[in-house]
């Protein structure tokens, strides 16, 4: 690009974004089409000269913005639809904010799940457990698998029954050989059974009602 391109460009693109740009920044944002030298030549001659520009040093950095008194004043009516677009634009990115926390939020969720090695393994156990299942249900459904007869559930209520009147016989003995020994002794049944460290259905949680069917 010639000299004299450059300059048109750099003025059209200065003056349609109205926004501050070092020289780099203009190359950049022009797709490097325009030589440093070029740039640096044509943004003096635009500042010091042509006064479309104006220039402040930042350091080593020296930063351009179109010349603002060449823009027209802004009306009252202008500067109140430019106060409703920035308010707009900026319930945009609270939105815009508020979704991307959703989406972090989402995705730290997801990235502390099981990764896909994981995953596969998981399904493979569950296709296994699957068959193994399904392999029982066909068995019990072709009737090769004997299943428990009413006589056997009666006998066990049974049985049952009879563990559970000998565990009532012998607590009661044990209670009463406690409570003989205590009284001797001058002590109630809790102190007793502390002292010696006898457990009792209550401190093992067992509740002899549980098991009665």
């Amino acid at each position: 690009m010639s000299e004299k391109e450059a300059k048109e460009a750099i003025r059209e693109y200065m003056i349609k974004q109205n926004r501050p740009y070092s020289y780099g920044n203009i190359i950049d944002n022009l797709h490097g089409r325009i030589a440093k030298a070029i740039c640096l030549r044509v943004l003096e001659d635009l500042t010091a000269k042509e006064k479309i520009l104006t220039s402040k040093e930042y350091g080593k950095c020296i930063i351009y913005l179109a010349n603002q008194d060449k823009f027209p004043a802004t009306s009252n009516a202008e500067l109140a639809k430019l106060d409703a677009q920035i308010k707009t634009l900026k319930d945009s990115l609270e939105e815009k904010k508020a979704r991307l926390k959703e989406a972090q939020s989402t995705l730290t969720k997801a990235s502390q799940g099981l990764n896909n090695t994981q995953l596969r393994s998981e399904l493979e156990r569950l296709k296994r457990q699957n068959a193994e299942m399904g392999g029982k249900l066909e068995k019990y459904e072709a009737g090769a698998v004997k299943l428990v007869s009413e006589e056997d559930i009666e006998r066990g209520r049974k049985e049952m029954g009879r563990y559970c009147q000998e565990w009532r016989k012998r607590k009661r003995a044990c209670m009463e050989i406690i409570d003989m020994i205590s009284e001797s002794a001058d002590m109630n049944r809790k102190e007793f059974i502390k002292k010696l460290w006898i457990e009792t259905d209550e401190e093992a949680r067992v509740n002899i009602l549980d098991y009665i069917v």
